[in-house]
This record gives structure tokens, sequence and C-alpha cells, in this order.
């Protein structure tokens, strides 16, 4: 009988520490625990994510979901092709010269007019640099 009074007496103690661990809250899900997340393989994710979303009282889908943004977020970020990385100059660059240099690179290996050279250098540049302007405009394209 001591043994049952016992087994009740631990029943009852670990319904009260589930009850304090219940009340206190959750550590804070950072975004760092979500790109841990979205940078491991697909084994060690599968084991891990249900252990983060108990931890964090999170659900699990919608861990899966920040994952997944994280995820394409990452992939957008991506060059297509590593020669595209391109360091920017340590030293002032003088843009005029820059353009000149196109429009005369353009030239040996095109034949146009140069004031279409000159087009083509300032469409070079536009599309090296438009990513860093809050408005980036086309330079239309006419047939005669």
């Amino acid at each position: 009988m001591s043994d049952e009074k016992e087994g009740d007496e631990l029943v009852r103690k670990l319904a009260e520490l589930e009850k304090k661990k219940q009340a206190e809250p959750p550590p804070e899900l950072t975004s760092d625990v979500v790109i841990n997340l979205a940078g491991m393989t697909p084994l060690q994710y599968a084991q891990q994510l249900a252990r983060e979303a108990k931890k964090y009282r999170t659900p699990v889908k919608l861990l899966e979901k920040a994952v997944e943004a994280v995820r394409i977020e990452q992939e957008a970020e991506k060059l297509l092709e590593p020669h595209w990385e391109v360091p920017p100059s340590e030293d002032p660059v003088d843009a005029a010269q820059l353009f000149a240099d196109i429009e005369a690179r353009t030239l040996q290996h095109v034949v146009m007019p140069r004031d279409l050279a000159f087009v083509v250098a300032l469409w070079i540049g536009q599309t090296w640099i438009h990513q860093h302007g809050t408005y980036s405009s086309g330079i239309p394209a006419s047939q005669r």
C-alpha cells in the first residue's frame, strides 16, 4: 500500500512541476534559431524541428513556414553565376571616364553611331546600379 502512496505522491509532484513549467513563458524564438534550422541537412532538420517547436511552444507548421521563408530568401540572395560577385572599388571612380571606356569598348565590337554607343554605356551602367536606387527607369527602345 505504501508503494501506491509513493506512486500517487510522485504523480502529484510531476503534475505540479508540469504546471510550473507551463506557467513560465517560453524562451524567445529568434531569427537565429530559424536561420539555424534553415541551414540544416534534411535529416538534421527532421530530427530538430519537433524539438525546437516544443522548446519554443510554437506550432510545427508555423515554424516550418518560417524556415521555408528563410530558405527562399537565402536562395534569392545567391548569384546565378559566381563571377557576378563584383567587389566595390576601394578608390573613387571617375564616372565620366568609366562611361567613356564602356562606350569605346562597345564601339570596338559593334558598329553603331557614337551617340547610340553612349546610350548603351548608360544602359550598362544603369544595370549595375539600379538595385541601389529607389526608382529605376527603363530606357525605352524605339523603332523607326
